[in-house]
């Protein structure tokens, strides 16, 4: 493993969301109520996920992609940077359609077609 990468794994958070997609969508914080949120005194806001190397040490550090995997998929970024920001912003996406559908689950409202077919999509796929 590159000394990169075990730099950005340090910095990802304890999981806590007792689910894989809980933990996805958590990787930015603070969610909160409508805008404007305001940050509680002290409370330092953080996205796991504003790079390539990012989202790769997020999913090293939750076992879902070994070291080495994780190492040879940021020496390819480095020779395809188009394709890792295309690989970055679908995984925001779903990211956030996660974290839609289960804010609409918690309020008790209908999930969105839209979330629900990105969702679907990215399952099947």
């Amino acid at each position: 493993m590159t000394e990169r990468l075990q730099e950005a794994i340090s910095h990802i958070h304890e999981p806590w969301g007792g689910a894989l997609c809980l933990d996805f969508a958590n990787s930015i914080e603070p969610r909160g109520g409508p805008p404007p949120f305001a940050l509680p005194p002290g409370f330092v806001a953080r996205d796991e996920l504003t790079s390539y190397l990012g989202l790769v040490a997020w999913a090293v550090r939750l076992n879902q992609l070994s070291p080495a995997t994780g190492a040879a998929l940021l020496h390819t970024a480095g020779s395809n940077q188009d394709g890792a920001r295309r690989v970055l912003a679908r995984g925001l996406t779903l990211r956030e359609a996660i974290y839609r559908a289960f804010a609409a689950v918690a309020r008790g409202e209908r999930v969105a077609a839209s979330d629900l077919a990105r969702l679907h999509g990215e399952h099947t796929e």
